[in-house]
Parts: structure tokens; sequence; C-alpha cells
């Protein structure tokens, strides 16, 4: 109750009705907190954090959202902030509800999701050297904490060649938006509206985006085993061409595209290895996935 008389404090507003949800178990989960004016007009979402972990991923949208409200963003629209702050060590953010119009995206890249990471790349590119960079810093740390020794050995593996094909090597990075799949997507009048920018990154690898929108379709929705979508990017086929064609765009090589990938997988392994979010399939898919990359990726060395 004294977290909800915060929240009319800080909307200002004393008419305030709330709809509480959990969210989806596990490690992430957070309440979200809608509030509805007397006259059912749907005011605000809160997210409260509750823990170190979803303390930082509630800080970490507001600083996205915010971040964005400053851009002229054609190609999407993003939730703009009513409030961010803390109340009794509880991260939160207050955005402003989207249009409810719009119609759900399909589980497969188009020209308009393209255009949605054209533009993030447009508003924040920056090349940095690889193996110094933030993102491969913070990363390479996590590989070094994984508890599971079959998966640490597949991402150490993983990091050796990668530090090897990169080493010296500029890489293209932008914000991302960290969970860029179907399910926080609508289209409505021309323009994606993305939600849940919780896991955004200042800066990671280009196309990190659509390499996690493709993973996560064929791996989620369509229950495709890794080996199926190794053969595509090898083919270079449907949806893997035009990631590559984002990846040369932006002014890397062609042949980059499966280091890119692994750098997504090992990403991934690193994060499902965690002790706050195991997932025996998903370790499963992306070693796997690493396994497949390996030898393509130890190879020549691509030109970035």
């Amino acid at each position: 109750l004294a977290l909800l008389e915060h929240l009319k404090m800080v909307l200002q507003r004393d008419d305030l009705h709330f709809g509480i949800s959990l969210g989806t178990p596990g490690p992430d989960r957070k309440p979200v907190i809608q509030a509805v004016a007397a006259d059912g007009t749907v005011l605000g979402y809160a997210k409260v954090g509750w823990n170190p972990v979803t303390n930082r991923l509630v800080e970490r949208e507001a600083r996205a959202l915010r971040w964005l409200e400053g851009m002229a963003c054609v190609s999407f629209r993003s939730p703009s902030v009513l409030y961010a702050g803390r109340w009794n060590g509880r991260a939160i953010c207050i955005s402003k509800p989207l249009p409810a119009e719009g119609r759900r995206v399909a589980a497969s890249l188009t020209t308009t999701h393209i255009q949605v990471q054209r533009e993030l790349a447009r508003l924040s590119l920056r090349w940095r050297p690889f193996c110094d960079s933030r993102f491969w810093q913070a990363l390479r740390e996590r590989i070094g904490g994984m508890g599971q020794p079959y998966y640490r050995d597949v991402a150490e593996r993983a990091a050796e060649v990668l530090e090897s094909r990169l080493h010296g090597e500029a890489l293209a990075f932008h914000t991302s938006h960290g969970d860029f799949a179907p399910w926080n997507m609508r289209l409505a009048r021309g323009q994606m509206l993305l939600l849940d920018w919780e896991h955004s990154e200042p800066e990671a690898p280009v196309a990190h985006d659509l390499i996690h929108f493709l993973v996560q379709t064929r791996m989620l929705l369509r229950k495709e085993p890794p080996g199926a979508l190794f053969n595509m990017l090898q083919r270079r086929e449907g949806e893997a061409a035009s990631i590559v064609k984002h990846v040369v765009d932006v002014g890397m090589g062609a042949e980059s595209l499966e280091s890119l990938v692994l750098i997504y997988a090992l990403e991934r392994l690193t994060s499902y290895d965690s002790e706050s979010h195991t997932s025996i399939g998903a370790s499963r898919y992306f070693g796997g996935l690493i396994n497949l990359l390996l030898p393509s990726c130890a190879g020549s060395a691509p030109q970035l």
C-alpha cells in the first residue's frame, strides 16, 4: 500500500486505481503496476525492482528510454519516461503507454526490422577495437565466472578463437534493444512500437539485435535445432542474407557474419549459465551452436 501511495505522489494524482502483474517467472521477474485514472485512462506502467538484478534492469530501461526521448526516431517509437527513481531501495521506472493500436509483428525479419537497426546505428554507431571494448571485457569476465565446467570450456575456446580472429580489428558497435523479438513489437502507422528495453546495451556489436531475433524465433517459436540456423548462415539464405546486407551497409565485411553470431551465442551461453538464469535447454542450444561455428571462425581472418 505504501508503494501505491508513492506512485500516486510521483504521478500527482489521487484518483488512481492499480492493476498488478507479477510477470513471467524467472530471474528477471518483477512487479509491473498499471496506473489507471478514475475515467479509465491508463496513465502509465511502473516496473519495480526488488533485488540487485531487477533493480539494474529497471534502471537500465529508464536510461535507454530517456536517451531515446532525445532522438528524432523515424522508424520506431518507444515509451517515454514519466518517472524514474528509487523508493525504499527499489528501482522504479514509470513509462507512458504506447498507443493501443497496432498489429502483431511477423516472426521473420522484414525491411521494417532492418530500418530500425539502421536507425539505431545512425544514432549511435561507434568503432572500437573489439578486444578492448567494454562489451568484450564484460563478457570475458562472465566467462571466468561460469559454473558448468563443460560450457565454461566451450566458452573459453570460443573466446580464444574470437580474440585470435579479431585481434587488432575494429568492430562496429551501436545501441541495442536487447530483446529485439516479436513479443516486444507492434506495427502502427508505419512505425514499429518497441517495448521492454531493460536489456538494452549502449554499445553492442552491429547486428546483435537482428541475430537475437533470428535465433529466438527459430529456437523458441519454430523449435529448430542449432544446425538449421548454422546451415542458413553458411548458405547466406533468407534472413541471413538480410543481416549480411545490414552488416555490409554499416561498413563491415560479409565474412564477419559467423564471428558476430559466435559473439552473440557466447553472450547468451554465459547468461544462461549464471546462477540466477539457468536453462539446460538453452545452454545446450547455444553450446551446440558455438561448436558448429568454431571451425569456420578459426579459419582465415575476416575482412572487417
